[in-house]
């Protein structure tokens, strides 16, 4: 071991004396010291801190004060102090210094060190219960950032049995919970807490509470697969935010209104909300919905073959979410800049960053998320990888997204799936595969995935020799991928379609006029074929 320096060994053996000194004393006599550093150091800030005030949706909403700088100092001296006995007014402001400690830490990003000072908070005997649920809300919002999902459920959990005596915090965190069960894979329980939600917060009829319940319950909606209920009740949302003057929950829906129009078809409009979406985010200095705004803007850039505009939109998202300590959001990103770095062909980079936001997901317990990576994962692999391990991951993939409820992600998975077996020799076992895939996917109203796959439909049909459907079946997607401006997708398939043609010796089927086929007696019909 090296020497230690002179100024190391000074605070070495200061810190050793202080401990010696300190523990000397009696438990009365150190109660006392820690009861005059508090006076002490309220005296210089001017008096001690007034007690911290909350919102009706436990946000904290007190005054800065003097004192702040020392809050989690002057919550150990109160803590010291009533070592020699309880004093209510001194626990009553051992629980607010330790609010402003917290509230200090959220504003620094420094999660772990709120949620700690948050549940210490909520767990001292004098705290009143609505003071608790608030404190517990709070603090399961820093586990979520710091990417602890369980932990966050079981502060909301708590959280619920201490709201009783405030319906809109109540509410709230009726809607938090529901949330995090969702990401945690557990749609069940998401929807019947989310259900009940929304009815107690239109019995209440505070616009607020109802807007954040409706934005949250049409995240579930989406993921469901219902997205035209989804769509409606963020535009119910929106309203009610409107109508409290909440413009920070109106940049909200607009951003989620915005991923809805995307994921139906309606690429300019989508893209038009993304935008407005993030002018107002940046406007009010929201970082986190600003963060999210960048994100979904970079994907709909993307698709669109805007690679440079996309990727510039995920780095400066990912600097906001590590900014943040938004370790969820850092994985979800982590994903997506896979997803530009895989469409300007750099697959081993691609593959990297999919892993690694794969085992993020894993670690925190966020399920939903899991199935998305997986299916994003698989898709490379089949390119990259060996052909077992592609399509290992895809039914793993299709085991996560059934579990969750993701009929979006499921029929995505049950797409590529079938497209990996019919690139394999296997386009008999792939036709069902992809019947079922379009079924799921045409209910939902998802347009990419629908049309994609269903191109992949087609050059399987091709390879069993069934022409003139594979024909038509091109013939109802092709032009709807140039619709949404899908440039990658388009880019990628011109090229498989092309070659397949020319190995079935028939003219490319993105032909304008293509000469008759003979195909055999029983060979299905066009007009069937668009029921697939």
């Amino acid at each position: 071991m090296g020497l230690m320096h002179a100024e190391q060994a000074y605070l070495f053996r200061h810190a050793l004396l202080r401990d010696a000194a300190y523990g000397l004393q009696l438990p009365t006599a150190r109660a006392a010291l820690h009861g005059l550093a508090l006076e002490v150091i309220e005296t210089i800030a001017g008096g001690p801190a007034p007690d911290v005030e909350i919102s009706d949706t436990g946000e904290y909403q007190s005054a800065s004060h003097p004192a702040d700088d020392f809050a989690a100092e002057l919550a150990g001296h109160a803590a010291g102090a009533l070592v020699a006995g309880p004093e209510p007014g001194l626990e009553r402001r051992r629980l607010g210094y330790m609010q402003r400690a917290a509230h200090q830490a959220e504003h620094a990003y420094r999660n772990e060190e709120a949620a700690d000072l948050l549940l210490g908070a909520a767990a001292l005997p004098g705290c009143p219960e609505i003071t608790r649920a608030a404190c517990l809300r709070r603090a399961s919002s820093a586990l979520l950032r710091t990417g602890v999902l369980g932990r966050a459920a079981e502060a909301l959990q708590r959280a619920l049995s201490h709201a009783a005596g405030a319906p809109v915090l109540r509410t709230i965190v009726l809607a938090d919970l529901a949330g995090v069960l969702s990401a945690l894979g557990r749609p069940d329980e998401s929807e019947t807490m989310h259900a009940r939600a929304l009815e107690l917060a239109r019995s209440i009829g505070d616009d607020h509470c109802l807007g954040s319940v409706l934005h949250s319950y049409g995240y579930l909606r989406a993921e469901a697969g219902r997205m035209v209920e989804a769509r409606t009740m963020q535009e119910q949302a929106r309203e009610a935010f409107c109508r409290a003057g909440n413009r920070r929950g109106e940049a909200g829906t607009i951003s989620a209104l915005s991923v809805l129009l995307h994921l139906t078809g309606e690429t300019q409009q989508a893209r038009e909300l993304a935008r407005r979406a993030l002018d107002m985010e940046v406007q009010f200095g929201t970082r986190r919905g600003e963060c999210i705004a960048r994100a979904n803007l970079a994907i709909m850039l993307g698709e669109a073959g805007q690679e440079t505009e996309a990727a510039a939109l995920n780095a400066q998202a990912l600097a906001i979410a590590r900014e943040l300590g938004d370790r969820g959001t850092q994985s979800a990103l982590l994903g997506n800049l896979a997803v530009v770095e895989q469409n300007t062909g750099n697959l081993t980079r691609a593959e990297t960053l999919y892993r690694q936001a794969l085992a993020a997901a894993q670690e925190s317990g966020a399920r939903r998320s899991e199935g998305h990576l997986l299916c994003d994962l698989a898709t490379l692999l089949g390119t990259t990888s060996s052909v077992a391990e592609s399509e290992a991951t895809f039914r793993l993939a299709l085991q996560v997204t059934r579990e969750v409820r993701d009929r979006r992600m499921e029929g995505s998975a049950l797409g590529g799936l079938a497209d990996l077996l019919a690139q394999t020799g296997r386009a008999g076992e792939a036709v069902q595969l992809f019947r079922e895939a379009l079924v799921m996917l045409e209910e939902i109203g998802e347009a990419r995935f629908c049309h994609v796959h269903r191109c992949h439909y087609a050059l399987c049909l091709l390879a069993l020799g069934r022409k003139d459907e594979a024909r038509q079946t091109w013939a109802e997607a092709w032009p709807k991928l140039h619709e949404l401006g899908a440039v990658h997708d388009i880019t990628r398939l011109t090229p498989r379609m092309r070659q397949a043609c020319g190995n079935a010796g028939i003219p490319p089927l993105d032909e304008a006029r293509n000469p008759p086929l003979d195909e055999p007696a029983d060979s299905p019909s066009p007009q069937a074929s668009r029921g697939v």
